[in-house]
């Protein structure tokens, strides 16, 4: 698909397939923040405008150096330097970024109940008596 005709929409439809959002993109494109919100999204319903916007976003992956499974492999590399020293700052850090990547580092939820006789326990504790 060759550059949008319409100079604003090409704007917009590059500022959008950079990641920003169309709200934003709105105004950068040089329109009006008054309104921004729904005049964006009206603008991004545009068959022509969404499908620039898909094929730069596809022209933006294909040109990607490196993937998720590269960078996990980089990282994981880096954690396994330096295996006895836990205070290697570029190995703790590969570490960390390695937990965020593959959700290890998700709270755990850990659900609690009382039976009765804990909970008449905890009452007396706290002076209610039984």
């Amino acid at each position: 698909m060759p550059i949008l005709k319409n100079s604003r929409h090409e704007k917009f439809a590059q500022c959008l397939a950079g990641g920003a959002s169309a709200t934003n993109c709105y105004v950068v494109a040089g329109y009006s923040a008054k309104g921004a919100q729904p005049s964006a999204s009206a603008l991004l319903s545009n068959p022509i405008v969404s499908a620039r916007v898909a094929e730069l976003k596809e022209r933006s992956n294909a040109k990607a150096d490196i993937t998720r499974t590269e960078i996990i492999k980089i990282l994981a590399n880096y954690a396994r330097s330096h295996p006895d020293d836990y205070t290697h700052d570029v190995r703790l850090k590969a570490i960390q970024q390695l937990t965020k990547m593959t959700g290890w580092d998700a709270p755990s939820e850990i659900k609690v109940s009382a039976d009765n006789e804990l909970t008449e326990l905890l009452k007396r504790l706290r002076g209610g008596g039984s």
